[in-house]
Formats: structure tokens, sequence, C-alpha cells
């Protein structure tokens, strides 16, 4: 895939993560007790033999640009392509630093997508999906169907969740072409869902988002695809192996939940290749003879005195004696005091629960506590 860059929209908040991400973009949200979302596009890409890289950042961006730094991590520190920040430029006649669409992302970025040496464009419009594979079928089958998009989709049977107000629907014809493409609605149905994900030729890409632009639109999917879906030739690629949805609450803890399943573990981390983190070095997790732990995952730095059952505790967690966690997403440097009790909850980073407080959620709406809150 010597002919292919990569292009990610690193996102701007959900609104349904709107606790998660109100200080960083979805790209930059912690997931599976080391990594960031970002990780998982970044190594898809890289596994994949793509060199040349370019991350668009929306605003919030400063935890993003920490963790990828000069993409070491993912030997995409480079003299010729490597790995690119695109970060807003600032308007002076209106001084936003952001974007108000995914087409005026792409317009903005117009002078580095013009000058990659490779022709074809891996087009990642948003980072709500947890996978792990390789494009090289994809890239084949786009080549190969001469299509003038080709986007890569999955069903409902291979994902965890109810469906978003934001997710997109499509429908294929017998010959893999889309016929139509819409935000999911309750009467018209579908099972196929969009990954967000695009194979476009360069010139195509250009010449589209120029077309937007210039009739006022701002959406790469509203504005650009869905109303040309009979002037294109767009073609859909099923992807069939499991992919995680993290645009919801529900869809984000049960993705992080799913990391205790072994066979789950190995497919989102290890199976079409390794997904790459910036490293942090740190001691082994403490177990004191007052803890008690069961089917969950415990990184490094962690300190355990307590009890914690079916969940997932990131760097440097404490947890103090006689507290209890149970279905828990645990961020990293997070404090849980003495007989404190949580279930179903998601804490970000840097939290501290203190002695005896009891923090209640459910499954499908978990309990989430902002990251540097005390309570």
């Amino acid at each position: 895939m010597k002919d292919a860059f990569g292009l990610i929209i690193s996102g701007n908040e959900e609104q349904e993560l709107r606790d998660l991400t109100m200080i960083r973009s979805i790209a930059a949200v912690p997931i599976a007790g080391r990594y960031r979302v970002i990780d998982f596009y970044l190594s898809n890409l890289v596994n994949s033999g793509v060199n040349n890289v370019g991350v668009i950042t929306y605003r919030n961006y400063h935890s993003l640009m920490d963790h990828i730094s000069g993409g070491v991590e993912w030997d995409l520190s480079r003299k010729r392509d490597g790995l690119f920040m695109l970060p807003p430029m600032v308007q002076a006649s209106t001084n936003s630093g952001f974007y108000k669409g995914t087409a005026k992302a792409l317009n903005g970025v117009r002078n580095y997508i013009s000058r990659c040496s490779q022709n074809i464009c891996i087009l990642h419009t948003d980072c709500r999906t947890i996978f792990n594979t390789t494009y090289y079928e994809a890239y084949e089958s786009h080549i190969a169907s001469g299509a003038d998009i080709t986007l890569m989709y999955n069903t409902t049977k291979n994902t965890l969740k109810k469906p978003s107000k934001s997710e997109i629907r499509i429908k294929t014809d017998d010959d893999g072409r889309i016929v139509d493409m819409f935000r999911y609605q309750t009467y018209k149905q579908s099972d196929q869902i969009c990954m967000d994900i695009f194979f476009i030729n360069k010139s195509t890409l250009i010449r589209l988002v120029d077309d937007c632009i210039m009739k006022g639109g701002s959406d790469f999917i509203q504005d650009i695809l869905i109303p040309n879906l009979e002037l294109l030739d767009v073609r859909g690629f099923h992807y069939a192996q499991p992919a995680y949805k993290i645009d919801t609450l529900e869809g984000f803890f049960q993705t992080n939940l799913a990391f205790l399943d072994s066979n789950i573990r190995y497919q989102l981390l290890e199976e079409s290749g390794p997904v790459y983190t910036k490293v942090k070095d740190e001691v082994p997790a403490r177990y004191s003879k007052t803890s008690k732990v069961a089917n969950s995952l415990v990184t490094d730095g962690c300190v355990v005195e307590g009890s914690v059952e079916n969940s997932l505790l990131f760097r440097g967690v404490q947890v103090a004696k006689g507290a209890v966690l149970k279905n828990c997403v645990i961020m990293q440097e997070c404090q849980i005091q003495a007989n404190a009790v949580l279930e179903n909850v998601i804490l970000d980073k840097k939290c501290t629960i203190l002695r005896g407080r009891r923090l209640v959620g459910t499954e499908s709406y978990p309990m989430v506590v902002i990251k540097g809150s005390t309570i």
C-alpha cells in the first residue's frame, strides 16, 4: 500500500460522551487500561504499510498532541513522510480555532492533501470505533472495483450497544453499490453501519471538498456523500470482524469491560497486528493481603488493598482497604479511599473518592465522574 496515505479527523466533543470529551477530543480518550482511542487508528494504518499519516485536530487537542508527540512509537518519525499533526488555523474574521464540520476540516488541510505523493487517501472522518485490522483487502477491493469511493461498514450483529443518534446506516444493492445512506431512524431499517472510513482518490477528494465548500456545505457525509450517491460510484466493503462503537456512554463502558474477555482482548490488541501506544514505565501492580480481585484487568503502578470485581483499572490507581469496586472503569491515578463502594462507575483521570462514599450507576447508563473531581 505504498500509494496510500492516511488522514484521521480526531473528532470533536461527542454529545453523549460530553463528560469525557469536554477537555479532549474523542481520539484522546483513554481506553483498555493503557491505550488511547487514536492508538487503534494509527496502528491499523502502520500495520497496513501506510507511512504517511495526517491527524486533523479539532480543539482541546493538547492531550492528543502530548500522547502522539512525534509518532516514534508508531515508527512515524521519519525524514520522508511520517506523522503530521494538522491543528486548525485561527481565522482573524471569527477568531475561531476549530473547524465547523468535517468537510471544512478537509478544506483546511487542502495543501497537505495536495502535497502527498500517494494517490489514495484512507480517510477516517471520526474516531468512534474500536477495531484491529489491516486495510489490504479493502484497498484491493477499492482498486479492483474502480469505485469513486469505498467505505467500510459492519453489521449490527458485531456491535455491543443500542444505536446512537449520530450513527450512519447504509443500504447496498447486489453489486455492493451504496444506494441509500442515512442517520439511524427507527422507520428506516438497515443493519449495515458505516465505520466512518473511506478510500478515495486524492484528486476526487479535493474536487468534492472544493465543490462542497463553494455551495456552503460543511460535513463530508451529509453534504458530500449523501447528495451525490446517484452521481458517484460509492461502494461498500463489509468488515466482518467485531467493531465496537464508543459514541455513547453505554458503548464506551461496555467496550472497556469487553477487554476483560481474553478472546476479545487478543482480537482487538494482537490478531491483525499489535496496537502501539506511548510507552510509560511503571512499577508492577501491588496487591496487599486484604485485596480481593476477580475477573479484572489491573495495570502497572496500581496498589490494591480492597475488593475489585469485573473492573478495569488504568495505571497508578489506588484502592484502599475496605473499598469495593464492581463493574467499574477507573482511569489513571484515581484514588478510592477506605470503605468506598462503586458499582457501574466510570472515573476519569485523577479523581478521588473519599472514605465511605457510595456511587452506583446502571449497566445501560453508568455514572461518570469528570477528570480531577473529588467526591
